[in-house]
């Protein structure tokens, strides 16, 4: 998936795919949105989280984040929130 995403990338140019990401996080705040309005997740939130996640994916490409620190960042951020529940 990972070469897919980067000729993606390559095809449009980071600058274009930062718009895209931007909307697509925009489309996903508004599902979110509707959800706190009406307590109910729609099938097109799933499509819009799915969305959001192929921009991260593209995000860790074109920022070349490497994959060990983003194991290494996400654990972190889980036990930090986990302490700040205890």
């Amino acid at each position: 998936m990972e070469s897919k995403l980067k000729i993606i990338l390559d095809h449009y140019g980071i600058e274009h795919q930062a718009i895209i990401w931007i909307e697509e996080l925009s489309e996903l705040t508004k599902e979110l949105c509707k959800y706190l309005r009406n307590k109910e997740f729609s099938d097109n939130g799933y499509l819009e989280i799915t969305d959001v996640q192929n921009c991260i994916d593209q995000m860790k490409i074109a920022f070349n984040y490497p994959i060990e620190k983003q194991y290494e960042d996400y654990n972190y951020k889980v036990e930090r929130t986990l302490k700040g529940i205890k």
